[in-house]
């Protein structure tokens, strides 16, 4: 891979009485949580990169080919099992969208710790639904970005080396991606080709 990189746990959770959820910890102020995504994400997702950081490697997922999930249970599995051997899984959440702000946070951002049931809670129930939500560890170690369009999971080139190999490895995911997007199905706009394999890094080049 040198090429690649030289919950709450309470099932509950949704139905406590809003005074009782977890929005943000006392040690992360609004203004901190919020100064954290702004440092990680950029402003638009496309046709620029998605983050600031460009030794940032991301995966990438066409949302509208999954349910509510928005992206493959393995890939969200694999994702936060090899991140939260290298940090911790608690994280800001910003949503986005009138729905959200009133049912969850006035300042649409909540912390909580994130495994594969609290996601899919958040992401299948109309009380924390958001058609767009940014998703930070909470010392930066890591990113998931859903759009209406994308589903992106990121973070620095060390950490996604590994989700990669758990994953079957570059070719594979390679692969994936561009059966995803289309990719092998006729003339595709050169843009997002470039935009997947910068943003990606499992290609090398000659597709």
């Amino acid at each position: 891979m040198k090429r690649y990189c030289s919950t709450l746990r309470c099932i509950g959770w949704l139905r406590r009485p809003m005074s009782s959820r977890v929005r943000l910890k006392k040690r992360m102020s609004i203004a901190v949580a919020g100064a954290l995504l702004e440092q990680i994400f950029a402003s638009e997702i496309y046709p620029l990169q998605p983050f600031k950081d460009p030794d940032w490697v991301g995966l990438a997922l066409d949302r509208d080919k999954y349910d509510h999930t928005r992206m493959p249970r393995s890939y969200l599995e694999t994702f936060l099992t090899v991140a939260k051997q290298a940090s911790s899984s608690r994280v800001v959440i910003r949503g986005f969208g009138q729905f959200f702000s009133q049912s969850l946070s006035e300042s649409g951002l909540i912390s909580l710790d994130l495994d594969v049931p609290t996601y899919l809670r958040i992401v299948s129930t109309p009380e924390s639904y958001s058609p767009e939500y940014q998703v930070v560890e909470e010392s930066g170690a890591w990113g998931i970005w859903l759009h209406w369009d994308w589903s992106i999971l990121g973070g620095p080139c060390a950490l996604m080396s590994k989700v990669v190999d758990a994953l079957g490895g570059k070719d594979q995911l390679w692969a994936h991606t561009a059966k995803e997007f289309g990719m092998n199905e006729g003339p595709i706009d050169p843009t997002l080709v470039k935009y997947l394999k910068t943003l990606t890094r499992l290609s090398d080049g000659s597709e």
